[in-house]
């Protein structure tokens, strides 16, 4: 008490005789409670720091300090609203403290505010671009507002601040796997790892990383390693689960699916992952009850969400379909699934494109229970299109051609003969004399060995039964005798009786045919590779602009939604081929579709001479033909389509190696053109290289813009602009049809809006 009163004195004296040193006396004294409060911050006594820092402001009510550390001390108690208000206070007292808008946008980040703590973090990089933690704590809300771009930008920030920060190479490739650049995420944990030896969870997520590279090997190398470290997790071994069944070995998927059960029984993830491994292994029981338990305890699974409802068609056709041995009713499902899925969405993901191989294997097998062995042959190789590693369909492929071998050697049907063009028993009215072009088409299971007309080869027989050939069209009643030979010997024929025209008279021009109740439909998959990931490859400039223009004209002058188009920029050859084969397999006899591609393209001569024609995607390897795609899996993939009419438009060096020889086609009206089926490819150039800024797109862009016609073929169209083309380049453009995927001699036809 004594000396209490003798430091009142004092100070007094200090007031009456130097008053300007009070302040003086009143910092040194607000210091030494801002030590203190420091000090009981470190000892996390919080209450004390607060206490402490109220003295230094009862001191000095300008100390801006002050009310940031009290500031920081109410939000470690969680008391938001008085850390904000003295946030506030000391920013007020130094609008350039950098610090307190920090501490701030920390208290906003943590209330969820983003937008607030945004603001707060880029003021503080503004007064301070120096200082690390605004830019990492910007970064984090990015990546929780899923802005992955913005991130990342931020993360590479702290990373030229502190070249060694490992959690920032961490976090930024963890931007880059969202974004799909796995090769840059992988790059990034490397350094990570690189940086600290010690930084396990890395091993996980460059799993993943690699599990969506299709580098199988790498990915199981990097879980496993994960799993040692953690061998209680659940995730990591339904993770390591999916690489498994990607590669093809089921047993050791569906392993790794019932340790991550038995770890966690309410992981709904690997309830539903291990459905399709053991439905590879044809355990479709098993796979039922799997399902059957994860309804049964109420888990809210991945399948819930509107994007997966395809993969849920799948289950039931496993469900309500095989496992009652209702094999139409799951081919039905499956159909469904099939039209459900769309993997060109810019939410989808790959574990939803891995998907979808899935029911293309069990649809096949849905098909070859059924007895239709050329359709399951064509859904087997329209699988292995998208995922190579499939062993469970390279084995059902060979088990089918041991079936069509004992089909065959029961078979003794001659072959289905039709005849498309021109139609028997014509009016006179009809058709001219002289030489016309006959198109029909051989049907057979076995296949079809060879076409005759009234005793003479066809001038061409396709693999898929389509024959052309010249015949000499006299005035009145043609008696015409084709005769098909299928594979096996067994031959058929049919007589049909052509009129040719006595009085020729002008022949009315119709609109458009409705092949159904309703209109045709119009779709389109325009597809444009410019940023080449393989440094070896270099990058084309116009692919994407090209693509975006022809988008739009389709859009503003003919009939095509923009919910029918689908745009692939930059995609890689998984992702090209399943929305190729998805949207072809869905489409209906009324339906149209237009495929563009633009970027590299390359032809490779085997040992017979034959020229085989490739698209070269940005995922592709330079010289690894099996990274390419060929004319044979776009033939495969457009194999079983049922649209009206597709049209090839290919910008791409050697695209002429995707088209078959013509012969010269007989004059059709637009009725008679759209009204038979047609599948045909208009390509740049023949089987040489073509340049990057394409005068053929530029002259096929104008053309579709100038033409006034309400109804143009493909044919009509190109011819418009061939000359243009030839005479302004070096190239040969083609117009023909695609090898072997049915076409019938017909003609797409846009129609203007």
């Amino acid at each position: 008490m004594i000396m209490s009163i003798r430091n009142l004195i004092i100070r007094t004296m200090l007031c009456v005789i130097l008053p300007g040193m009070l302040l003086t006396a009143g910092a040194q004294d607000a210091k030494y409670y801002m030590d203190k409060g420091i000090e009981a911050t470190e000892k996390k006594d919080y209450d004390l720091a607060i206490s402490n820092y109220t003295l230094a402001i009862s001191l000095d009510v300008g100390l801006a300090e002050a009310y940031n550390k009290r500031g920081l001390a109410y939000r470690y108690k969680e008391e938001y609203v008085k850390a904000v208000m003295d946030y506030n206070k000391a920013i007020e007292l130094d609008p350039a403290y950098a610090e307190a808008y920090i501490n701030r946008g920390n208290v906003y980040y943590k209330k969820s505010s983003y937008a607030l703590a945004i603001k707060d973090f880029s003021e503080a990089i503004s007064l301070s671009p120096a200082s690390i933690s605004p830019y990492f704590n910007r970064a984090s809300i990015y990546w929780n507002l899923q802005r992955y771009d913005s991130a990342i930008v931020d993360f590479s920030s702290v990373i030229a601040l502190s070249p060694n920060y490992s959690t920032a190479y961490y976090n930024r490739g963890g931007c880059y796997l969202k974004n799909g650049a796995y090769e840059q995420a992988v790059s990034d944990y490397n350094k990570a790892l690189t940086l600290d030896s010690s930084y396990n969870k890395v091993f996980e997520v460059r799993g993943i990383a690699y599990w969506f590279m299709d580098n199988y090997d790498q990915a199981i190398a990097d879980l496993s390693k994960a799993i040692s470290f953690n061998s209680g997790s659940s995730s990591i071994y339904n993770n390591r689960g999916l690489a498994y069944n990607d590669k093809g070995e089921y047993e050791l998927a569906i392993a790794d699916f019932k340790k991550a059960i038995e770890l966690n029984d309410k992981e709904s993830f690997a309830y539903i992952n291990i459905i399709s491994a053991l439905v590879r292994l044809h355990r479709f029981k098993e796979a039922v009850e799997y399902y059957q338990t994860c309804q049964d305890k109420g888990l809210s699974t991945f399948i819930d969400d509107d994007s997966w409802a395809f993969f849920k068609k799948y289950i039931e056709a496993i469900t309500d379909g095989i496992d009652k041995l209702n094999y139409l009713k799951a081919l039905a499902l499956l159909e469904a699934a099939e039209k459900l899925y769309d993997g060109t969405a810019a939410t989808a993901i790959p574990s939803q494109k891995r998907s979808f191989a899935n029911i293309l294997a069990l649809k096949g097998y849905v098909e070859e229970q059924l007895g239709a062995l050329s359709k399951a042959q064509h859904t087997y190789e329209q699988a292995l299109l998208i995922n190579p590693n499939q062993p469970d369909i390279i084995t059902a492929l060979k088990n089918l051609g041991a079936k069509k071998l004992a089909f065959e050697k029961r078979d003794k049907k001659a072959p289905e003969i039709e005849l498309i063009s021109p139609q028997a028993s014509r009016s006179f009215d009809i058709e001219d004399t002289g030489s016309i072009q006959l198109i029909g088409k051989a049907r057979d299971e076995s296949g079809i060995a060879a076409v005759t007309i009234n005793g003479v080869a066809a001038d061409r027989t396709e693999a898929d039964g389509l024959f052309i050939s010249r015949f000499m069209l006299q005035p009145g009643a043609n008696s015409i005798t084709i005769t098909a030979t299928d594979k096996l010997g067994n031959s058929g024929s049919r007589i049909f009786t052509i009129m040719g025209a006595v009085a020729q008279q002008k022949k009315p021009e119709f609109g458009i045919p409705v092949i159904s109740e309703t209109p045709p439909k119009y779709y389109a998959i325009l597809i444009a590779e410019k940023d080449y990931q393989d440094s070896n490859i270099p990058n084309l400039q116009f692919p994407v602009k090209d693509a975006g223009e022809l988008k739009e004209i389709l859009l503003n002058n003919y009939t095509f939604n923009s919910e029918n188009i689908d745009t692939l920029y930059n995609r890689n050859r998984e992702d090209i081929m399943q929305a190729i084969v998805q949207r072809c397999n869905t489409l209906t006899e009324n339906d149209n579709l237009v495929i563009f591609y633009a970027g590299h393209g390359t032809a490779i001569k085997d040992q017979f001479g034959d020229v085989d024609g490739y698209w070269i995607p940005v995922s592709a390897k330079k010289g690894l033909v099996a990274s390419y795609i060929s004319a044979e899996d776009i033939n495969k993939a457009l194999k079983q389509s049922k649209a009206r009419h597709i049209l090839l438009l290919a910008d791409a060096c050697f695209s002429g190696a995707f088209t078959r020889e013509i012969l010269n086609d007989a004059s059709m009206t637009i009725q008679r053109q759209y009204k038979v089926p047609s599948r045909k490819v208009m390509a740049s150039g023949n089987l040489e290289p073509v340049p990057d800024s394409s005068q053929f797109i530029y002259y096929l862009k104008k053309s579709l813009v100038e033409n006034s016609e309400k109804y143009v073929s493909a044919k009509d169209l190109f011819d418009s602009f061939y000359k243009a083309v030839i005479n302004n380049t070096k190239n040969l453009p083609q117009y023909a049809p695609i090898k072997n995927v049915g076409d019938e001699g017909g003609e797409f036809v846009f129609i203007k809006k």
